[in-house]
C-alpha cells in the first residue's frame, strides 16, 4: 500500500481510489469512480452534482462501513476457503 500512499488503518476503513495525479479518493467517491471506470460511464458519478447527495452518500457509505461485520460477506467464504481470500492480498 506504500505506492499508492495509503495507510493500513485508511484501507481499514473504506474503499479508495488513487486518482492518475495522485489524489487518493475514498469511501462513497471511491466506488463511484470505481463503477464508473468499470462500466464506461459517467452515471454513477452524476449524484456528486446533486445539492446534498455527496452528504447523504458519504452517511450511507459510513454506517455500511462501520457495520460492515454484520452484513453477509466474504467471512464464512474466507473461514472455509483461506487460501483464495481476498484479505490475504492485503498483508
Amino acid at each position: 500500500m506504500s505506492r499508492t500512499g495509503i495507510t493500513a488503518d485508511e484501507a481499514e476503513r473504506a474503499a479508495w481510489t488513487v486518482l492518475d495525479d495522485g489524489t487518493k479518493v475514498g469511501g462513497a467517491r471511491a466506488i463511484a469512480l470505481g463503477l464508473a471506470t468499470c462500466r464506461g460511464a459517467r452515471w454513477p458519478t452524476l449524484p456528486w452534482k446533486l445539492p446534498g447527495a455527496p452528504w447523504l452518500l458519504d452517511r450511507v457509505y459510513d454506517l455500511v462501513a462501520i457495520n460492515r461485520h454484520r452484513l453477509p460477506g466474504t467471512t464464512p467464504w474466507c473461514d472455509a476457503h483461506p487460501d483464495d481470500c481476498v484479505s490475504q492480498w492485503l498483508d
